[in-house]
């Protein structure tokens, strides 16, 4: 499954989708609006999937 997150490029704000797969400690991305070169760090892909955790545990308890 190819999960994605949504970001805001920190240089103009547009809102970009990053697979979680791709957010490794110092891979970077290209916004596609300024081309600005957005570097990961180790936190990015763990946060992620954290919330990603999160939101599935919270399914669970709302259909149980």
């Amino acid at each position: 499954m190819n999960l994605e997150a949504k970001m805001n490029c920190p240089n103009c704000n547009k809102n970009i989708s990053v697979l979680i797969k791709e957010m490794i400690p110092g891979r970077r991305k290209r916004c596609s609006s300024c081309n600005a070169d957005i570097k990961f760090s180790g936190d990015d892909g763990r946060r992620a999937q954290k919330a990603l955790d999160d939101f599935e545990k919270s399914l669970k308890n709302m259909f149980k």
